[in-house]
């Protein structure tokens, strides 16, 4: 009985060192494991991770041509308003206004406002700080013009300062509409 006991005691000495044998290859295996998803599989430098989304293409509107044309017609338009303050002459704004039209009617206040006091507003700078423009149809656009103009109070017509310079912030709102293949103001709002 004695060799079968010690039999069995070396059967449970083989069997712990299995355990052990065998937890050992797990935690072994459960390093290799972490180790290829942290630094990845094979030799060589580490797998640096990349993006895996890809950025995807988007249908982006397209700005009409008729925006810019409009923009640059109320760029004009504002400039020629500022310029009439100062030389009391309308017809610049004549020639950028639709005929016949309320805006046409409209450009000779500034004139007849610098001829009846006799000063003008003399603009060293102006600043179109906005054009917001809206297509209403296919000849129609409203727009709104945001500007500072850095100048002074003039007499008129020898443009001697009557005061310091200052800045004036202003706004135009603007219906144009397209005559032969000119944007032309016709209404200010």
């Amino acid at each position: 009985m004695h060799g079968g006991h010690a039999l069995l005691e070396g059967r449970g000495a083989v069997r712990r060192f299995a355990w052990q044998v065998g937890g050992i290859g797990v935690a072994v295996g459960a390093c290799v494991v972490l180790g290829v998803l942290a630094f990845g599989c094979g030799g060589g430098a580490p797998v640096r991770p990349t993006a895996t989304a890809s950025p995807t293409p988007r249908a982006t509107a397209t700005v009409d041509p008729r925006v810019a044309q409009v923009d640059a017609a109320v760029r004009r338009y504002v400039q020629a308003l500022v310029d009439s303050m100062r030389t009391g002459s309308p017809a610049e704004l004549d020639s950028l206004s639709v005929p016949g039209s309320q805006a046409e009617g409209n450009a000779g206040i500034s004139a007849h406002v610098v001829h009846d006091t006799g000063k003008c507003f003399v603009t060293n700078d102006l600043n179109i700080t906005s054009v917001d423009v809206t297509l209403a149809g296919a000849s129609t656009a409203l727009a709104t013009a945001t500007y500072d103009m850095t100048g002074y109070d003039a007499s008129f017509p020898a443009e001697t300062p009557l005061g310091t310079a200052r800045t004036v912030r202003a706004q135009e709102r603007l219906q144009l509409d397209l005559v032969g293949d000119r944007w032309l103001v016709s209404q200010e709002q």
